[in-house]
C-alpha cells in the first residue's frame, strides 16, 4: 500500500549504460585528438627546433676539421685536388670525397650555399659539404653513422610520446575530479538514504556529465520517501479504524459474561457480528486498496457501449436510493469509450452511493465527450464538499464525517480507490465546484480513438 506512483525500473540501468557510452566515447575522442592533432602540431614545431639545433651542432663540430683541409688543400692545383683528398682518407676516421660543384650534384639553392662559403647538410643530416677554398670542388664528409644515429629522431619521438602521455593524464585528472567528486555525492546521498535518512537528495551541477543520473535518483528517492510516509499514514489510520469496532467488542464481550437476561445477550451477540462484519467489510477495502497499488497489468481494455453500461449500473444501484431520485443524462454521452468494465463500474458504484448517502433528493449521473476524454460527474443536492477538503478526499481513511459509527458507515477508501482506479486509466478525477452539493468528476482519455464527439 502506498501512493501508487508509478514508477520505472528501468530509468536507473538505461541512465548508466548512456553514461558508460559516452564516458567511453569522451575518452576514446580525447586519445583521438591527442594522436592525431595535438601530438602532430607538437612533433611539427619541435622538428624545426631540432632542425635548427642539429645544423648549429653539425656546422661548429666540423667548422675546424673542415678549416685545416682547406689549408691543406690551398696549394694544391684544383685537378689534383681529388687525388689530394683520397691521401687525406687514411687520416681521418670517416669517409672524404671530392664532389664537382654542378647542377647535377646539387640544387640552385644548395649551389649558392656552398659558394658563400657555408656547411651544407644533406636532407639525411649524414654528410655535410664545403667548398674548397675557391675551386669548383666540394669536400664531402660522410655519411657518419654515429653521427646518423645520434641525430635520428627516435629519442624524439619517445620525447613526444611522453608529452603526449602526460598530457593526457593531466587533462583526464581535470576531467575525472569534477565527475568523481559528483559520483561521490550521489553514492553518499544513497548512502545516507540507505541508512533511514530519506530526506538525502544528491545535489551536482547542472552541467555535470551526472546530472541526469542525480536527477533519476532524486526522483526515485521522492518517490520511495512518499511511499514510506503514506505506508506510515496508512498503519496509522488503519490501526485507528480497528481500534473502533474492536473495542466495541469487548465491551459487548464484557457485557454478555455480565448479562443474565436472553435478550440482552442476543443484543450483545446481535452487535459482535455486526463488528465483525465491519472487520471483515474494512479488511476487503484494505485489500482492495492494496491490490491498485501493484502494477497496471490487471487492467483490460475494452470498449464499453457508455449508455447500456451505464443504464444497467444504475438499475442496479436503485434499490439503494431510499426514495432519493437518481437521475441518467446520456444526452451527450458518447456511444462507446475504452476502459476496464468491471473496475470502472467499482469506481462508478463508489461515487453513486456516496452520492446516494449524502443527497437530500437527487443524483444525477451525467456522461459525455469532451476533447478525446470521456467524462463522468456524479453530482448530489447534499452538504457538499468544504473546498479546503477538495483534495484531501481522495487520501485514504480522510473522510468528513469523523464519528467512525455504523450509521455513517464508511472508512475513507471509497474515493481512494476510485482514485486508483482512473488513474490506471491514464485518467483525472476531482470533485467540481458546484453551487449546492458536491459534483465528483472522472475523465478517461479515448485510448482506441473510439466514440463520437
Amino acid at each position: 500500500m502506498g501512493t501508487g506512483v508509478p514508477f520505472c525500473s528501468g530509468c536507473m540501468e538505461i541512465t548508466m549504460k548512456g553514461f558508460i557510452l559516452r564516458f567511453n566515447i569522451s575518452i576514446v575522442l580525447l586519445l583521438l585528438i591527442l594522436n592525431f592533432i595535438i601530438q602532430p602540431l607538437f612533433q611539427m614545431a619541435m622538428s624545426g627546433f631540432l632542425e635548427r639545433q642539429v645544423n648549429e651542432y653539425v656546422t661548429s663540430l666540423f667548422k675546424g676539421p673542415c678549416y685545416v683541409t682547406m689549408k691543406y688543400l690551398e696549394h694544391v692545383a684544383e685537378d689534383e685536388i681529388p687525388d689530394a683528398i683520397v691521401a687525406l682518407q687514411k687520416e681521418f676516421g670517416f669517409q672524404l670525397e671530392a664532389v664537382k660543384i654542378k647542377n647535377s650534384e646539387f640544387s640552385a639553392s644548395e649551389i649558392n650555399t656552398l659558394k658563400n662559403g657555408e656547411i651544407l647538410l644533406d636532407k639525411q643530416v649524414s654528410v655535410l659539404y664545403k667548398r674548397i677554398n675557391n675551386t669548383h670542388w666540394a669536400l664531402a664528409v660522410g655519411p657518419i653513422k654515429d653521427f646518423e644515429e645520434a641525430t635520428s629522431l627516435w629519442k624524439f619521438k619517445i620525447v613526444a610520446w611522453l608529452t603526449v602521455i602526460f598530457t593526457s593524464a593531466v587533462l583526464s585528472i581535470i576531467w575525472l575530479f569534477p565527475f568523481w567528486r559528483n559520483l561521490k555525492k550521489i553514492m553518499d546521498a544513497a548512502e545516507h538514504f540507505g541508512s533511514g535518512r530519506f530526506d538525502a537528495r544528491a545535489k551536482v551541477g547542472k552541467r555535470s556529465q551526472l546530472r541526469q543520473l542525480a536527477e533519476v535518483f532524486n526522483n526515485m528517492a521522492e518517490k520511495i520517501a512518499d511511499l514510506i510516509q503514506s505506508q506510515k499514514l496508512l498503519v496509522n489510520a488503519v490501526s485507528h479504524e480497528l481500534r473502533t469496532p474492536v473495542a466495541r467488542m469487548r465491551f459487548s464481550l464484557d457485557m454478555l459474561d455480565n448479562s443474565a437476561g436472553k435478550q440482552d445477550r442476543k443484543r450483545y451477540i446481535t452487535g459482535i457480528s455486526e463488528d465483525i462484519d465491519e472487520l471483515e467489510s474494512l479488511v476487503s477495502e484494505l485489500l482492495t486498496y492494496a491490490s491498485f497499488d501493484q502494477k497496471a497489468e490487471f487492467i483490460h481494455f475494452e470498449t464499453i457501449h457508455a449508455g447500456n453500461w451505464l443504464a444497467n449500473l444504475v438499475k442496479k444501484l436503485s434499490s439503494f436510493a431510499a426514495g432519493k431520485e437518481v437521475v441518467l443524462d446520456l444526452a451527450k454521452a458518447p456511444e462507446e469509450f475504452t476502459g476496464d468494465s468491471r473496475f470502472l463500474g467499482r469506481a462508478l458504484e463508489n461515487l453513486i452511493l456516496n452520492g446516494i448517502k449524502y443527497a437530500d433528493s437527487q443524483v444525477i449521473i451525467r456522461a459525455e465527450k469532451k476533447r478525446g476524454e470521456t467524462v463522468i460527474s456524479v453530482s448530489d443536492d447534499g452538504p457538499g464538499i468544504p473546498a479546503e477538503y477538495r483534495e484531501k478526499v481522495f487520501e485514504p481513511f480522510v473522510r468528513l464525517d469523523q464519528s467512525r459509527n455504523r450509521d455513517t458507515g464508511g472508512y475513507g477508501l471509497g474515493l481512494a480507490i476510485v482514485k486508483q482506479i482512473v488513474e490506471r486509466h491514464g485518467g483525472k478525477v476531482f470533485a467540481g465546484d458546484r453551487q449546492k452539493g458536491a459534483s465528483i468528476v472522472i475523465s478517461i482519455p479515448d485510448i482506441s480513438g473510439t466514440g463520437t464527439e
